[in-house]
């Protein structure tokens, strides 16, 4: 991923990173933790009301005063003006909701040309680059008729912090250098190297524990500390808003907290524990034929949203739980 002046002649929209997305990881020690006893992440909700609905669900069913913190693309679908005004209405004026930006709300407060302002990487296809790039573009101009609500989305930060129970919790949406950065996707996390450059990242940014999205594919990994028998972990929640992992149709949203989700009456998909921390990934089940409907009055076959996402959300998508966990390739 290269970061690059949007003015640069080497600028490639959707491809190049901003140089204003880019943070050491250090200034993330700098953040002032709220203490939580239970923290819902929920990255890449992605316009989904439905997947709003299913939290709602899992906020009544659990028996703690849990808040949420929206790491990032909570827009993206929701192109129509009622579409968007029902996400940003929703997300901003819930008091349980904290809310960061990713990369789609950037680029929606910005009329620079930065594209959808993913970062992708080499491995994603041009089409995929192009079209995420005219999603972007519609989206925004829906975004037009909302002047306050797009300044009120510049203003939101990149990152938080949070204090559960004995472990800081660092949330982003990309990763601990970038707004939109891969390096908690999962294919990124099996690499050694990265594996080293995130516990080095982690320690920088004081951070136990990292909650992260961007990728749309789920990712959990623990570390030990060197010469300690503590740990260091990184989650990646994939996608709220769609499928997540093989023969499913819900997204998956990230709990962390100093009681389980069991204990709750909630069953988590997986997860670790650290500490007196436990970190799991619980499935978002949104109602899918409405979601499908939804979808399809805003993106229908041979629109850009329909050609790069509709089948994952039909079909699912062909990535494993033991993937997630890193235990096959």
């Amino acid at each position: 991923m290269s970061s690059v002046d949007v003015s640069s002649e080497s600028f490639t929209a959707g491809r190049s990173c901003p140089l204003s997305y880019r943070y050491e990881p250090a200034s993330l020690a700098q953040l002032a933790s709220v203490g939580v006893d239970t923290l819902y992440c929920v990255g890449g909700l992605y316009g989904n009301p439905f997947a709003l609905d299913a939290l709602d669900r899992l906020l009544e069913t659990d028996r703690t005063d849990a808040k949420v913190v929206f790491n990032g693309d909570f827009h993206w679908f929701d192109a129509t003006a009622s579409a968007f005004d029902q996400i940003e209405s929703r997300t901003a004026n819930d008091r349980r909701f904290t809310r960061l930006r990713g990369n789609v709300e950037t680029e929606l407060a910005s009329d620079d040309d930065a594209g959808c302002g993913c970062a992708y990487p080499d491995s994603v296809d041009d089409g995929v680059v192009d079209r995420s790039n005219e999603m972007l573009r519609r989206l925004r101009d829906v975004s037009r008729e909302f002047p306050a609500a797009r300044t009120h989305l510049a203003s939101l930060p990149m990152s938080a912090a949070f204090q559960v129970g004995g472990q800081r919790v660092v949330v982003v949406h990309g990763d601990l250098e970038s707004l939109a950065g891969w390096r908690f996707d999962p294919l990124s996390l099996n690499q050694v190297h990265e594996q080293w450059w995130a516990m080095d990242a982690m320690r920088a940014a004081n951070a136990d524990i990292v909650a992260s999205s961007h990728t749309c594919l789920p990712a959990l990994r623990q570390w030990p500390r060197n010469g300690s028998s503590r740990t260091r972990t990184v989650v990646n929640n994939g996608a709220a808003g769609m499928p997540c992992v093989e023969n499913t149709r819900h997204g998956i949203v990230t709990r962390i907290g100093t009681t389980s989700a069991a204990s709750n009456g909630l069953a988590a998909i997986y997860g670790v524990k650290q500490g007196d921390v436990w970190v799991e990934a619980l499935a978002l089940n949104f109602e899918f034929d409405a979601w499908r409907e939804h979808f399809l009055s805003m993106w229908p076959a041979g629109s850009a949203g329909h050609q790069s996402y509709f089948s994952r959300i039909e079909n699912g998508v062909g990535f494993s739980i033991d993937q997630a966990l890193g235990h096959s390739l």
